[in-house]
């Protein structure tokens, strides 16, 4: 046990290890792992076998080597079937894709990312009448500083600029805003007005309306968007705006 942090390194270890097998998505050998992780194979093995045992990770036989097991997956589904916010905010943005016939999002921060702030989707309705194929889509969390829903997160987080700083703009389209000292007044317009947008700036063609919905201390909880084709968007940006500003002052009262 780590007497000034108050953990247990072989948890804290088991936990690290199951973060690298979901960021790299593929089977992974010992070496690799204890390579990323900087710690000896040996003690990476135990450890494997430890998750192995209680179905955490799995081994593949003709490759010897390891993926996230079953166990993971039975977990995570009962904890999004019981997700609150998740189940608070769909009807609304169900309500919304019923209304304009457009992709509803809803996004918390990834409470995963380090080094980029990110947010993560738990709930999509990618709108039935017109469904969008589009890569930004297909994700389950991406950048912050890219996106209507991210921006949303950013603007009403504590110290944003703080995390501004330490951060990565990375470019994606001409439109991308990748100097920190515009994307803090970007940012700073977005509290001013609570709402943002995503002028095509993930990806050329869409654009995104989104807007936080805030906790008592003015902080944001959830964020929830509108994305469509640029075109549609555009027709109806006044409605799609006050439309979701009023339902994240309703599902505020309701957290």
């Amino acid at each position: 046990m780590d007497k000034k942090s108050g953990t247990i390194n072989a948890v804290d270890r088991a936990l690290k290890l199951i973060d690298v097998l979901f960021n790299n998505m593929e089977e992974m050998g010992i070496s690799e792992i204890a390579k990323e992780m900087q710690e000896h194979k040996s003690t990476i093995h135990r450890t494997l076998t430890t998750l192995s045992q209680h179905g955490y990770v799995l081994q593949n036989p003709e490759t010897e080597k390891y993926a996230l097991g079953h166990k993971l997956y039975a977990i995570g589904v009962a904890a999004d079937s019981k997700f609150i916010l998740r189940e608070t905010a769909r009807p609304f943005a169900d309500a919304l894709e019923k209304k304009f016939g457009e992709a509803v999002n809803v996004a918390i921060v990834d409470p995963s990312s380090s080094d980029i702030f990110r947010f993560l989707i738990i709930y999509r309705n990618e709108g039935k009448s017109r469904v969008l194929r589009m890569n930004s889509l297909a994700n389950s969390n991406s950048e912050c500083h890219c996106s209507s829903l991210g921006k949303s997160l950013l603007a009403f987080t504590p110290n944003a600029e703080e995390h501004i700083k330490n951060i990565t703009l990375n470019h994606y389209t001409e439109n991308t805003i990748t100097n920190k000292n515009k994307f803090i007044e970007h940012i700073n317009l977005v509290k001013e007005s609570k709402y943002a947008t995503d002028a095509e700036e993930l990806e050329i063609g869409l654009t995104c309306i989104g807007v936080p919905i805030l906790n008592k201390k003015n902080e944001a909880i959830l964020a929830i968007s509108i994305s469509g084709l640029t075109s549609r968007i555009k027709e109806q940006e006044k409605e799609i705006i006050e439309s979701l500003q009023d339902v994240a002052r309703q599902i505020s009262e309701k957290l």
